[in-house]
Order: structure tokens, then sequence, then C-alpha cells
């Protein structure tokens, strides 16, 4: 996992995620040339597989790291999250977890669960002006964690203090 910290696989994830929002165009990186969008499909796909594909791919000829359970898919998109500057990385790695978070819940434990929940409320609050959709993904997620949670502790119920830092904070921190 710590590979997909490394500048140059952050870099590809990038090129790849810029290349499937915007499909007309060609990337080309200093690192690896041109990106064709199928290329960019397959890489994205190596670190953020969906689990439902039967075709999905488990590894690779190249030693890349490659998320084997949903949870390391979160882990991925935490890490994407956190060290990307790219927008169209942080949407890719937003809604991947959005979509992880609504096929996979029953997989996660009840601390998976909170430390999720916690992760998104906290880079929401030290990231305000992330990019509006990145903002509603993760706000979704909070949701849905909320929601499917609701009975498994009472931690998923105490939304509300929580969600208060956010009234208290400046106006860029409204949700």
């Amino acid at each position: 996992m710590e590979h997909l910290q490394q500048p140059y696989v952050l870099s590809q994830i990038e090129e790849a995620c810029y290349v499937v929002y915007n499909p007309g165009t060609v990337s080309t990186s200093s690192i690896k040339g041109s990106i064709q969008p199928s290329d960019a499909l397959r890489t994205l796909s190596l670190y953020f597989p969906n689990f439902t594909d039967s075709t999905s791919p488990l590894s690779s000829s190249s030693g890349t790291p490659v998320a084997s359970s949903p949870l390391d898919a979160v882990f991925h998109c935490q890490l994407v999250l956190e060290n990307s500057t790219s927008p169209y990385a942080k949407l890719y790695a937003a809604s991947h977890l959005k979509s992880i978070a609504v096929t996979h819940f029953s997989l996660l434990n009840i601390t998976q669960r909170i430390d999720l929940r916690s992760f998104v409320l906290d880079y929401l609050f030290r990231n305000p002006n992330s990019p509006p959709v990145v903002i509603t993904n993760l706000s979704a997620v909070f949701c849905v964690i909320s929601k499917f949670a609701w009975f498994d502790d009472e931690k998923f119920k105490a939304a509300l203090p929580d969600l208060s830092t956010f009234l208290h904070a400046s106006i860029d921190h409204k949700i």
C-alpha cells in the first residue's frame, strides 16, 4: 500500500483520472508519454476495483499494488484524497468511496465504519475549498454510513455534535 504514496504512482492515477474525465483530450506526461482512455481505465481499475465484476483485475504483472478488498480500496481513496492536488483524482476517489459505501457497506466492521465516517468529516473540515462535487460525494458517504449504521452504534445517531463543528467554523465550512 505504501507504493500508492510514491509520487510516480500518484501522478499515474492523476493522469488516468484526467483522461477519464476529459475523453476528448490526450494527456501527456513527462513520465509515461501519452495515455489512452482504455489504458486510463485499466490503471484506475487496478487501484480502485469495483469488486462486483468478475473480470476485474486482481493483480498486475508490473508489481502495481492492487486493492484486494473494499477496505484496501477505501484506503487507496483516502490516500488520493489526502495527497493529490488534482481535482479529477479527488473526484474519482470521492465517487469511488461513495460507491464502496453503498455496495460493500456490510463488509466493513463497526470500527471501520466509524473510522471512515470520521475521515470524511475530518477531510471536509480541513478542506473547505475542495471542488463542490467532491464535497457532495463525501457528504453522501457520511449520509450513507450514518443511515446504514444507525442501529449499529450510538455514535451514528449522534451526528449533530459532529456536524456542529461546521456550524461554528467559518463560512467556508458550510456543507
